[in-house]
């Protein structure tokens, strides 16, 4: 593949393929239509796609800053210290190195 440049609203884009620049313009052009048709954001489309995971991020700080919250998250660190140990493990004998 050769690798093209195509020079698109002042910004360079390198592409292997031809159609890989175009999609990439076509799907630019989409979100910012779409963007213009309902008013928004990017930072508003971005929270409103990731309304969830942020949610839930604020209550795990929130959980994590109370005694009890602490206690009942308790279990799921002590879990994901575990897999966070068995990872080096797992590592160590892959390199060839053993656990004693």
């Amino acid at each position: 593949f050769t690798l093209l440049q195509t020079i698109n609203n002042n910004s360079i884009m390198n592409c292997e393929a031809p159609d890989a620049c175009v999609n990439d313009e076509r799907e630019e052009n989409l979100l910012a239509s779409q963007q213009r048709e309902n008013g928004r954001s990017r930072i508003q489309h971005i929270f409103e796609r990731d309304r969830i995971l942020i949610i839930a991020a604020l209550i795990l700080v929130l959980l994590l800053n109370l005694e009890t919250g602490r206690f009942v998250l308790y279990p799921f660190e002590l879990f994901t210290t575990w897999v966070h140990e068995m990872c080096h493990g797992t590592a160590a004998i892959l390199v060839g190195g053993f656990i004693g």
